[in-house]
């Protein structure tokens, strides 16, 4: 797979199968994902923006 440059989009869709319950009690909407990484020489960075998704239910918006 070849890495995206900034500012491109990628597009995936998973799906798996909960119970109803599981379903009425997840979290919906936008996550934001944060990702520290630390190089080989211990140097670190912080990227707070480095991925985002959208969490939605069949039928639930």
């Amino acid at each position: 797979m070849q890495a995206l440059r900034a500012g491109h989009r990628a597009r995936c869709t998973y799906t798996a199968e909960v119970t109803g319950a599981d379903a009425e009690s997840s979290p919906r909407d936008a996550w934001h994902v944060a990702v520290l990484a630390t190089a080989q020489d211990g140097t670190t960075t912080l990227d707070t923006g480095a991925a985002d998704f959208t969490v939605r239910w069949p039928g639930h918006g």
